[in-house]
C-alpha cells in the first residue's frame, strides 16, 4: 500500500468560489484583477501594436433568462472573445483582458477574460453584473450543484459535452454577480479508458521530476503540475516522491476535493467504479482502496471532503 498521507504529499489544491485565487474560476472582489481564472493574460508584442476593432455603439440590455437561452453556454457579451481561442486574438479583440464596459451589452454589466496555465488560450470569461438580477441565471438552467468553498454560496452548472463549467456568486459587497465560464475536464474523461489514468499519458514513476515536467510543459505553473478543472470546482496539483526531486519519482499523487460540493461525492465515486469496479478496501483502514493491484498500483482514499489517488509501482 503506498504511503499514508503527510502534510508534504497532501496537495495544496484550489476552488472556484470566493476569494480563492490561482486557477479558480470565482473572485470575491468588486474591482479589477487579475486572480481568479489563471493568470490575467498579457498583450502579445503583437497585440500591443495592434488596436481593438471599432465598435458601433451599444444598446445596453436588462439581464433576463433569455440571455442564456441557449444553454451553459457564455452569453454573446464577450465582444466576440470565446474560451479556447489563443490569447493573441483574444488581446487584439479585448487588450490585456481589459473589456470597455461601455461596449459590453448588459445594464451595469463588466466583463473580463484569463489565459490557461501555459497562457496560450483563453481558459475562462467572467460576466458581473447587478446581484439583483442574478436569479434570471437560476430560471434560465434550474438551481445548479451548490458550492460553499468560499464567503458566499455559489451555484455551479455543467455542460460537458462541451466541457464548460458555468459559476455563480457574489462580490464581497454583496452588489455584483458574477457569472464565470471556463473550461473543464470530466473525471470520466480524465481517467478514460485502458486500465491506467489515461489522463497521464507520458511515463510518471521512475523519471525525474523535470523530466515529467518537460512531458507536461501545458500543465505546469510555478514549477507545479496543476491538473485541469474538475466537477468541484477544483483544480488539483500534482505531488511526486520523493518530494525533493533528488531520486527518480517513487510514487505521484493528486486529490480531488468535494467538501465543499458534497453532492458531487457520488457521481465522483460512480466515475472511479465505472472504470475500475468496487475495488478492494484495505484490510487495516477501509477508507483506502485499491482499484489496481498491478503495476502501476492505484489507490484511493477517500476521507475529509477529498480523494486522494496514489500511484506507486506494485
Amino acid at each position: 500500500m503506498p504511503s499514508r498521507p503527510t502534510p508534504r504529499s497532501f496537495i495544496r489544491s484550489t476552488t472556484l468560489a470566493g476569494a480563492v485565487a490561482t486557477i479558480a474560476l470565482v473572485g470575491a472582489g468588486c474591482g479589477k484583477r487579475d486572480a481568479g481564472q489563471g493568470d490575467r493574460a498579457k498583450p502579445t508584442a503583437a497585440a500591443a501594436t495592434t488596436e481593438a476593432p471599432a465598435r458601433a455603439e451599444v444598446t445596453k440590455a436588462p439581464v433576463t433568462a433569455a440571455m442564456f437561452s441557449k444553454g451553459i453556454v457564455p452569453p454573446d457579451v464577450f465582444l466576440g472573445v470565446t474560451l479556447g481561442m489563443p490569447t493573441a486574438e483574444a488581446n487584439r479583440l479585448v487588450p490585456d483582458n481589459n473589456f470597455d464596459e461601455d461596449l459590453v451589452p448588459v445594464e451595469g454589466g463588466d466583463a473580463y477574460w484569463w489565459a490557461s496555465t501555459d497562457g496560450a488560450t483563453v481558459m475562462s470569461v467572467q460576466l458581473r453584473f447587478p446581484v439583483a438580477a442574478q436569479g434570471a441565471v437560476v430560471e434560465a438552467w434550474g438551481p445548479g450543484v451548490v458550492s460553499t468553498a468560499g464567503p458566499f454560496v455559489t451555484q455551479l452548472w455543467f455542460n460537458p459535452e462541451a466541457h464548460i463549467l458555468a459559476s455563480l456568486s457574489e462580490s464581497t459587497d454583496h452588489k455584483t454577480a458574477e457569472l464565470t465560464f471556463a473550461r473543464y475536464l470530466p473525471l470520466r474523461e480524465f481517467l478514460g479508458p485502458g486500465p491506467t489514468i489515461a489522463f497521464f499519458d507520458k511515463p510518471i514513476l521512475g523519471q525525474a521530476v523535470a523530466d515529467v515536467e518537460r512531458a507536461y510543459a501545458a500543465y505546469v505553473k510555478r514549477g507545479e503540475l496543476v491538473l485541469p478543472l474538475n466537477e468541484t470546482s477544483h483544480n488539483a496539483t500534482v505531488r511526486f516522491e520523493p518530494a525533493d526531486g533528488s531520486a527518480p519519482i517513487t510514487e505521484y499523487s493528486f486529490e480531488i476535493l468535494y467538501k465543499w460540493a458534497p453532492t458531487q461525492h457520488g457521481a465522483l465515486v460512480a466515475a472511479i467504479e465505472e472504470k475500475w469496479g468496487k475495488g478492494t478496501p484495505d484490510e487495516v483502514d477501509p477508507s483506502y482502496t485499491i482499484y489496481r493491484a498491478a503495476d502501476p498500483k492505484i489507490v484511493v482514499h477517500d476521507a475529509a471532503g477529498r480523494l486522494r489517488f496514489m500511484v506507486t509501482p506494485r
